[in-house]
């Protein structure tokens, strides 16, 4: 399992009439051989439904049901531990796949100050977003 730290979260919709998609992007504690962070990324159509996989996504990385309507940048900062598999794509390609999304023990949790995440990105998308965790705090 590697810890990873939700570093973005993208509207990834191709044209107009395409079903709407979102990519949720992990930065790993792990680094490559150039010593960057490895990151990991799912895509969804954005959907929040209770059936649809981003309603479970998301779900799994807050730990608890998400409110719906749901603002998926309220994702960006969350921790969590990640179970992936490799697996080879019909391309013959290896993949890494994101099998489960799980809570991380608070032990765990204080580690993952070190992960590193874009922080650039992450405080201007904090800044952002602090009126708006204010309000789901109150819902949770």
């Amino acid at each position: 399992m590697l810890l990873g730290i939700v570093s973005d979260v993208m509207d990834i919709s191709q044209t107009q009439n395409s079903k709407r998609k979102v990519r949720i992007i992990w930065t790993l504690n792990v680094n490559d051989s150039d010593g960057k962070p490895y990151r990991l990324e799912t895509q969804c159509v954005a959907t929040m439904n209770k059936e649809s996989r981003l309603y479970r996504v998301v779900k799994d990385i807050l730990g608890v049901t998400p409110p719906v309507p749901f603002d998926t940048d309220l994702l960006i900062g969350r921790v969590n531990l990640l179970l992936v598999v490799k697996a080879t794509g019909p391309d013959g390609k290896q993949h890494i796949n994101v099998e489960r999304i799980l809570p991380v023990p608070v032990q765990q949790l204080l580690e993952s100050l070190s992960v590193q995440a874009d922080l650039d990105h992450y405080r201007k998308k904090a800044k952002e977003l602090q009126g708006k965790l204010d309000q789901i705090r109150q819902i949770l």
